[in-house]
């Protein structure tokens, strides 16, 4: 091969990589003009200590995004988050104005999630009503139960030992849901792309018909996605509950709509697969 053959292959290559990538380079292009401008006019805002503290105050949208991206990627979509972080919220004060022991009422509110995704999931499959539907009504039926259960009120009899899961460091700089978020982002990085599961989240959202005659248990595998996103839902609200020391009706409002963007802008195609 000669050196003009050589050009021509390299040029294709690097075509085929902007192409590829494309979203990408266009993110991180923007991420290094946000730092530079940060550097120009806040220049204490890039201290590594610094950082990692304000990482405290949007650690909840980082890890509903997680499972959000799976939901999407099956084209179906879950607006229902921050209801459920309410309720589950809920929950847990009800767990500890009962008097249960902490574990206990971390595992009571991870099994609240759980069912609230549970029932999205057998809705959506089950009933054939879009996602986008069934969800925008457990947004309200959720955030409905949450305010009439506390109403104006707001429960902040927490324990100190519950409040250090959500403003508490490990090596006293590394904020615990940081270490949390990555951890899950691990699991379920490794799980899209190196397990079955992952491959059959992907072949849903290309093509569901499909995916049912290539003996893809299509119902059950978006059923066990509405559940995961309603477990880790449940731990985001608990670490929420923690930081702020306090449950209201109201908390996370909006909060739905910040974690589709983190994941439409993290690269996952809106329209499935």
């Amino acid at each position: 091969m000669d050196i003009q053959e050589k050009n021509v292959v390299a040029k294709k290559k690097r075509r085929r990589f902007l192409a590829l990538h494309q979203w990408e380079l266009i993110l991180l292009s923007i991420l290094a003009c946000e730092l530079i401008l940060f550097k120009i006019y806040l220049p204490n805002l890039l201290n590594p200590a610094t950082m990692l503290e304000i990482t405290i105050n949007f650690m909840e949208v980082g890890i509903i995004a997680i499972p959000m991206a799976y939901i999407i990627i099956s084209k179906n979509i879950d607006i229902s988050v921050g209801s459920m972080i309410a309720l589950d919220s809920i929950v847990l004060a009800l767990c500890f104005q009962l008097g249960l022991p902490q574990m206990v009422s971390i595992l009571i509110t991870l099994i609240c999630g759980a069912f609230a995704g549970c029932i999205n999931g057998v809705i959506t499959t089950k009933m054939k009503i879009p996602s986008l539907v069934v969800t925008l009504g457990t947004f309200s039926l959720y955030r409905g139960i949450a305010y009439v259960v506390l109403g104006d009120e707001t429960f902040h009899a927490y324990p100190d030992s519950f409040l250090i899961i959500g403003r508490g460091n490990i090596f006293k700089i590394i904020p615990i849901s940081l270490v949390v978020f990555v951890f899950l982002c691990m699991i379920f990085g490794v799980l899209l792309h190196n397990s079955t599961f992952g491959r059959k989240v992907y072949a849903i959202g290309n093509n569901q018909k499909a995916s049912r005659f290539s003996g893809v248990l299509v119902d059950k595998t978006i059923i066990i996605l509405f559940i995961l996103i309603g477990v880790i839902t449940a731990i985001a609200s608990v670490i929420l509950t923690s930081r702020n020391a306090s449950t209201r009706g109201n908390m996370a409002l909006g909060i739905e709509l910040d974690t589709i963007t983190a994941v439409v802008l993290g690269g996952v195609n809106i329209a499935g697969g």
